[in-house]
């Protein structure tokens, strides 16, 4: 599969208060908001958790918002089809501080395509018309505790071979054990959630009664920030899946998830596993760092290794070229077998599963006019030879 991407971006911030202050939002912050840290979800850095005072006011009702308007052109061609469609997408961020630890996230999109639409296009939310990327309620206890519930984007898992960033129906805990260090940020989190389904009832594969899905994480992070050119994130989370209803195995089966002998409307492996990752950060010069990753899944309930496993290697440069130009190249490798993990719900940016391939993406950030425009090429195909997946390139820009 090869994949082309290319984005141009606008971005802009408002701010309206209950009260009138002299709070000010530093560019820093801004900048997280934006999406600019390519490894910390907007809303789940917890540096932003900490200046929510900056951010929202002490003690008083008050409404942040961001938008972000993007354009985005995909052409996807394998053996047998040329794939094309044009996607206009406008997203909208708000924050609302109602007292001192309790806020309300919310983000809309909307989102229009128009051309030769393939279902790769048409998975999980992709879907024209206006959807929520999150929407939720966030209480911390003095940066110590935080519980979120409601629809929560799975981004903040940072585990693209097991899951995409959409919103499931869930609760979060997250738990910090200690803040003594200045370069040490160590945090557990745990999450309930029931993964979007669809379901049609005169379908052949939906059979008897249809169970609630379940999908359970726990996750344990730590960031180690010396006051040198290096930098480290680390993560492991370990996952579950449960009662996933026969509609999500017949796609995840066409993504390449093993079916059960003589049914295609049901997986033959249960999907419980751990993800760990690790991405380190060198400051080269003060205008120039280089990150890495390295991603790995496993799942437990697979005993045949040449089905269980994924994996991902990338390298990313950021190079500040004048104060308010940043160029970002980047190259990935990636690996992801038939049954690591439930190919309905993760990343279609890497082919979903029985998956190997390469992606190089280049994005130019031009901060003083808010604007930021990208380019990403993706070639990969099918770790084994069989006729659902097909060597194709998918072209973004």
């Amino acid at each position: 599969m090869s994949m082309f991407s290319g984005t141009v971006s606008n971005f802009a911030h408002s701010a309206t208060k209950a009260a009138v202050s002299s709070t000010k939002t530093s560019p820093s912050l801004l900048m997280q908001f934006k999406g600019n840290n390519p490894s910390l979800p907007w809303l789940y850095d917890q540096e932003i958790i900490k200046k929510r005072d900056l951010i929202m006011g002490t003690h008083q009702m008050a409404l942040k918002s961001w938008w972000k308007a993007q354009l985005e052109s995909l052409y996807l061609t394998d053996r047998s089809t040329n794939q094309i469609i044009i996607r206009p997408r406008i997203n909208t961020k708000f924050i609302t501080h109602f007292f001192k630890d309790l806020y309300a996230f919310i983000e809309l999109e909307l989102l229009t395509g128009s051309g030769s639409i393939q279902e790769i296009f048409q998975r999980v939310g992709e879907i024209n018309g206006i959807r929520h990327r999150d929407m939720f309620f966030l209480w911390s206890a003095r940066d110590r505790f935080s519980v979120q519930i409601g629809a929560i984007n799975q981004k903040f898992l940072n585990a693209p071979l097991l899951m995409a960033n959409n919103p499931f129906l869930s609760a979060v805990e997250s738990i910090k054990p200690f803040s003594k260090f200045d370069s040490i940020d160590l945090s557990l989190q745990l999450q309930q959630a029931i993964p979007n389904t669809f379901s049609d009832t005169n379908s052949i594969y939906t059979q008897g009664i249809t169970k609630i899905p379940l999908f359970l994480t726990g996750s344990l992070k730590l960031q180690y920030r010396p006051k040198t050119v290096f930098d480290v994130a680390a993560f492991g989370t370990v996952f579950y899946f449960q009662s996933l209803p026969n509609n999500v195995a017949n796609v995840s089966i066409l993504y390449g998830n093993t079916p059960a002998e003589g049914d295609i409307s049901e997986f033959k492996y249960q999907y419980i596993g751990y993800y760990v990752g690790v991405e380190p950060v060198i400051r080269l010069f003060p205008t120039m760092k280089m990150r890495f990753k390295f991603h790995y899944i496993r799942n437990l309930k697979v005993e045949d290794d040449a089905r269980a496993h994924g994996l991902m290697f990338g390298v990313y440069g950021h190079f500040d070229l004048t104060e308010n130009l940043r160029l970002t190249p980047s190259f990935e490798f990636f690996i992801n077998q038939p049954d690591s993990s439930v190919a309905y719900y993760n990343s279609e940016r890497y082919g979903h599963n029985d998956r190997k391939g390469a992606a190089a993406e280049l994005t130019l950030n031009l901060y003083d006019k808010n604007i930021e425009m990208g380019l990403r090429y993706m070639n990969s195909n099918s770790v084994r030879t069989q006729a659902t997946i097909q060597e194709q390139d998918y072209i973004s820009f």
